[in-house]
């Protein structure tokens, strides 16, 4: 009896071991993602923000809308 308890247990363990891994790997995932994702957002908002910095820029984007 205690030996099937102990086989039961190790499995659980096991189980737990394994989903605690599939658990960090998603983590890692996303985080590479969320950051992949903020690195792009920046990227873009700095080249917006670039192009209506630039001398004469608005007003020459400002002209072409009448």
């Amino acid at each position: 009896m205690n030996a099937l308890r102990k086989k039961i247990e190790t499995g659980m363990n096991e189980r737990l071991k394994q989903r605690e891994i599939e658990h960090n790997k998603l983590l890692q995932r996303y985080q590479n993602v969320k950051r992949e994702l903020e690195n792009q957002q920046n990227l873009e908002r700095n080249k917006v923000e670039r192009s209506f910095t630039r001398p004469g820029t608005a007003s020459v984007m400002a002209g072409s809308r009448s």
